[in-house]
């Protein structure tokens, strides 16, 4: 794993670097649409941890994302030098997405469609999607990968 991880900072050594890690995901569908969303915004790693499905290209990944993209099968969250863990969960503690201010380099930490993280009670970003309810595990995904190249000025008028 160390080997994946050097290989995936080092296509971006000084500039922005970003991956996922998806705690014990439940649904191998989704997973596969996070997949596509990962590769679609750019990230550089992703790590399936204790993955409650045996991992498999599936429909939803239309992009073949493990093609594009390592994807680390493991049973614990890495610690990656000089990247920021940014958990995502409804904690007290928790800012919503709008104010957050994203790391230069950051491990996007999201839990499973059933379960809640309960980040570390040292961790220092803990964001939250605003909503009237629950999203799905892939919109939450796309909707904060989308905020970090929104607010980075990378996101543009594609429709023209």
């Amino acid at each position: 794993m160390k080997d994946v991880i050097r290989q995936s900072l080092s296509t971006r050594p000084t500039g922005r670097w970003f991956g996922l890690a998806v705690i014990e995901p439940k649904n191998i569908l989704n997973f596969g649409s996070i997949a596509r969303i990962a590769v679609n915004y750019g990230a550089s790693l992703l790590f399936l941890v204790r993955p409650r499905f045996r991992y498999k290209r599936v429909a939803t990944d239309t992009y073949h994302a493990a093609r594009n993209l390592p994807i680390v099968i493991t049973d614990f969250i890495p610690e990656i030098p000089e990247v920021t863990h940014v958990w995502f969960d409804f904690s007290t503690r928790a800012v919503p997405l709008p104010a957050f201010r994203h790391p230069k380099r950051a491990l996007y930490i999201i839990g499973g469609e059933d379960r809640t993280l309960n980040p570390p009670k040292n961790a220092k970003n803990i964001v939250y999607v605003p909503t009237v309810g629950s999203l799905n595990i892939a919109v939450a995904v796309g909707t904060i990968l989308y905020d970090r190249l929104f607010k980075e000025g990378v996101v543009s008028d594609v429709a023209r």
